[in-house]
């Protein structure tokens, strides 16, 4: 979804398309993010530096990047297992070792992942741990991509005359 959601930002033409479009990019990105900020440069190229040089307009660098995404997206769909006994890629041993692990984490439980549950999934959403780490992650999110995104805006106008790649 982020990847055709990225996409989709590159024809948004009004203010109010690119917020929908932006919020919806949000709510996909919520649970991925905090925890790939080593990768935060490969997912987003326009972050490193690199992004104006394959794209010669912003729509382009959106289609680019959605493209990759999607891509990736459905190769760990296809390649990345449900639940511990269906990895192909660990021994039986770590499978037992990782699904001793999740039950141990699930008392009472008698299957190592359980169905969706909305009360557990709010009780989470609510702790006070995870609502300061979202706005921690919130404040610092700000900073960095602003500056990421303004830095070829700020660089031109620094230097005038040069264009912002």
């Amino acid at each position: 979804m982020f990847g055709l959601l990225s996409i989709a930002s590159a024809w948004v033409n009004k203010h109010s398309q690119l917020a929908a479009v932006r919020f919806l990019l949000g709510v996909m990105e919520a649970g991925l993010m905090p925890g790939l900020g080593r990768t935060f440069g490969i997912r987003h190229p326009e972050n490193t530096g690199f992004g104006p040089f394959p794209a010669g307009s912003w729509r382009t660098i959106f289609v680019l990047e959605g493209i990759i995404t999607l891509l990736i997206g459905l190769v760990a769909l296809i390649l990345m297992p449900n639940r511990p006994e269906t990895a192909r890629f660990l021994t039986q041993e770590e499978k037992d070792v990782v699904t001793a692990r999740l039950t141990s984490e699930r008392i009472g439980m008698t299957t190592s992942i359980d169905k969706l549950n909305y009360k557990r999934l709010w009780r989470g959403a609510a702790n006070p741990v995870t609502v300061a780490t979202a706005i921690t992650f919130l404040l610092e999110s700000i900073t960095v991509q602003g500056l990421s995104f303004l830095a070829p805006t700020i660089a031109k106008t620094i230097s005038l005359g040069a264009t912002a790649i």
